[in-house]
């Protein structure tokens, strides 16, 4: 699997990133289901490759908690809106979200207009007044919000909705282990070669709210199977490595790629080529391109070597 990141810059100033990632997604409840394309239509097949909802959707996820986000297949895909299918594939949820995610601890984060949260039932939970939010992780939920006037005002939700702490902050992940990623501050710049420097600030909070792990690596993502990848240099001069949760470093920074821990292995990329593309007049796309991946173990140790 090879991993591209685009960044739209105007000036060296970044708009947007997009980072396109493969993942297979199961419900660890019932036997899995796998999203699968054909042609312009997605459906479903089980582990033996047999198609078990007909490819008809715009657009899957994979199925949590009994239930998968599925765009509206009669209309185009522009026009399209979000519900839910069971595994029948019938609509559970009616499509009529602009944005869906897969349901964590009983609700789901969907946009109307503003981020908001649904239960199984297609009830708001939590209406939507959310400028970004994440999805929910042992009972809390990240969101900054919508026309507050203050893009650094950053809180963490329970499942009622009631805020249970707030932070100043740019970012934030979701809680695994009892600790989230927060980032508390940017800085953008131009190195060598008119390579730009983005650096975060991201550190750790625990679920009260309190600061665990210091805010210094550039980049952070959610802790698994007990270690969190980070990122101790810029965005396009990546070295991650993986820390536990007292914040020391266990594998040494120096991948240009990770991806979580499953089944005690993390998939790693070693090397990229960063190039870049005229768009139109000032404007131009960065484009970060990974090496191969390989795999690596709790301990540090390459057990599978990056391939050519």
């Amino acid at each position: 699997m090879r991993r591209t990141t685009v960044l739209w810059l105007s000036a060296v100033v970044m708009l947007s990133v997009s980072v396109c990632l493969a993942a297979e997604l199961t419900d660890a409840d019932s036997t899995p289901l796998f999203p699968v394309p054909t042609k312009d239509k997605m459906g479903f097949i089980d582990r033996q490759g047999k198609l078990v909802i007909e490819p008809r959707f715009n657009y899957v996820r994979g199925f949590r908690e009994g239930l998968a986000a599925a765009r509206d297949p009669g209309k185009p895909p522009t026009e399209a809106r979000w519900g839910f299918i069971d595994r029948s594939g019938a609509f559970v949820i009616e499509p009529q979200f602009q944005e869906a995610e897969d349901f964590s601890d009983g609700l789901a984060r969907v946009r109307q207009g503003a981020y908001g949260y649904i239960d199984q039932t297609g009830a708001m939970a939590i209406a939507p007044r959310f400028d970004e939010a994440r999805s929910f992780s042992e009972g809390l939920a990240g969101v900054t919000f919508a026309g507050s006037g203050d893009p650094r005002r950053i809180a963490y939700l329970d499942k009622s909705g009631k805020i249970a702490f707030e932070l100043r902050g740019y970012d934030m992940g979701e809680f695994r282990d009892g600790l989230a990623p927060v980032n508390t501050n940017m800085e953008f710049g131009v190195g060598k070669n008119n390579v730009p420097i983005i650096r975060g600030f991201w550190g750790f909070v625990d679920t009260t709210g309190k600061k665990v792990i210091p805010a210094k690596y550039s980049e952070a993502e959610n802790f698994s199977e007990g270690l969190a990848a980070v990122n101790v240099d810029s965005v396009f001069v990546p070295k991650w490595g993986f820390i536990d949760r007292t914040g020391k470093m266990i594998i040494k920074p120096q991948f240009t790629g990770v991806m979580p821990f499953r089944d005690g292995l993390a998939e790693i990329n070693v090397g990229y080529e960063v190039r870049s593309q005229q768009t139109g007049p000032g404007d131009f796309a960065v484009v970060m391109e990974l090496g191969k991946p390989g795999y690596v173990d709790a301990t540090g140790r390459i057990v599978w070597k990056p391939q050519g």
